[in-house]
Order: C-alpha cells, then structure tokens, then sequence
C-alpha cells in the first residue's frame, strides 16, 4: 500500500523541495523550485526585520550637547494645524501597515502552493468553473463574462431620465434619484427609480444629467450593473438596441 503523500512529493518537483527531500543534480524542475523557496524565504525575513524594526520604541532625544550643533538658525516657518480627522498618519504606522500587508500576501501565496501541490485536480476544476459565467460572482455577479443578448437577457431593469437627487451616503455610496421618461425593459413601470452607485461617480452625475442605467437580476441593492451619462448615452442606446434583438428567445444562463 502507497501513501498518496509520498507518491505527490516522489513526482512534484515542488512538492520535494517543500518536503525537504534532496534535489537531484541535473534536475531543472526541481533546481527551479528550490530557487523559487529560498527567494520567498528570504522575502519573508525581510519582512519579518521591516516589521521589527517599524514596530520598535520610538528613540527618545537626549539633552543636546555641546558642539553638537552649529550657529543657531534660523526656525522653520510655523504650518497650519491640521484639524483632527483629516490628520495624515505618520509614515512609520503606514510601513508597518504596508508590511503586514504584503507579509499576509507571501503567506497566503504560499499556503496556495502547499495545497494545489498536495490537490492537482482542485486546480484544473477551479479553472474550469471561472471559464463559465455563474450567479453569485462579486463585481457583477458574473455578468460581466456575458455578452449584449444575455447580459440584457439577465437584466430586469433598462430605463432612461434625468437625474432628480444625487445624495452622498454611508460607506462611499452615492444614492441617486432618477425620474423616468423611457422604459425600455419592462416596457412600463414606476416615474421614478433609486440607485446606488460608487461616491467617485458624483463629478459626472448631478442634477439634470441625463442617464441611461442598466440593473442586471444579479446585483444587489439596486446598483447598476452599467450606466451611461450624458454623450454616452447614444453608445448606451445602441448597445441596448443590440442586446434587446439579441436577447429576443433567450433565457438568462
């Protein structure tokens, strides 16, 4: 009787050097593999040395002694105070933040390594589910792998208005009111829509503005899945007017 382990680690150049089994002279896989180790041991332990030292107690300044400095000089111009909430941190807490960071994206990477090294066919069906579009993604909820027709098809909102309210809300969301004059799917429905988009779309969408908004079935909270302002709005159109044609028969994937 074989274990599974010994026969993984046998033929996985990776895998042997991960299990600290000899490398055998000549072998390119295997010699490559070490390399690609000690690189991200040594990464680590960089890391690991940034994080001590940023962490440190800061050093305390010693009474000044004499000779140390020269002629007096003249003092730096004052600066303004910066009220409290809009202070910028201090660079020490930003490297140590950074570190942690990217010490937590070694480790990550490297506990991915272990496991789809020990699981080869967990790889090859995890590449084979991203290639299908699915409900449930983030950024969309898969219909951005989805062409006009179905991305229409899958959509249960199309409508065009000028933008009545554009309020900032919580968490960097932006809540706009849009009053309807075109429904293009459903054919009929409510004057007037709310939406939530990114705070950053707040330059481009302001009162008057004219919008087109597509909301696909997959996305939460009523956020559009696209949108068009302005000028764009004629691109905007066309492309509906292909996926509504396109979509004529479909069922959305």
């Amino acid at each position: 009787m074989h274990d599974r382990h010994d026969e993984t680690a046998g033929s996985d150049p990776l895998m042997a050097v991960l299990m600290g089994e000899p490398v055998r002279e000549g072998d390119a896989a295997a010699e490559s593999a070490e390399r690609d180790m000690a690189l991200l041991g040594e990464q680590l332990k960089l890391i690991g040395d940034t994080l001590a030292r940023d962490a440190g107690p800061p050093r305390e300044a010693g009474p000044e002694q004499p000779g140390e400095t020269g002629p007096e000089q003249p003092g730096p111009e004052r600066v303004p105070v910066v009220p409290a909430g809009r202070r910028r941190r201090r660079r020490p807490l930003f490297v140590l933040a950074a570190s942690v960071a990217a010490l937590a994206s070694l480790v990550g990477a490297f506990t991915l390594i272990q496991y789809y090294v020990a699981h080869p066919s967990s790889l090859s069906a995890s590449d084979s589910a991203k290639s299908a579009p699915r409900a449930g993604d983030s950024e969309g909820e898969g219909s951005m792998r989805l062409g006009p027709g179905e991305l229409v098809a899958c959509s249960g909102l199309i409508v065009e208005g000028t933008v009545a309210r554009a309020e900032r809300g919580p968490a960097a969301w932006l809540t706009v009111t849009l009053d309807i004059d075109t429904h293009l799917k459903p054919q009929r429905g409510p004057d007037r829509e709310r939406f939530r988009l990114p705070v950053e779309a707040a330059g481009e969408i302001t009162v008057g503005a004219r919008m087109l908004v597509v909301v696909s079935r997959f996305d939460r909270d009523g956020e559009p899945s696209h949108y068009y302002v302005g000028d764009e709005i004629p691109a905007g159109r066309d492309w509906v007017d292909q996926g509504l044609q396109a979509a004529q028969g479909l069922d959305c994937p």
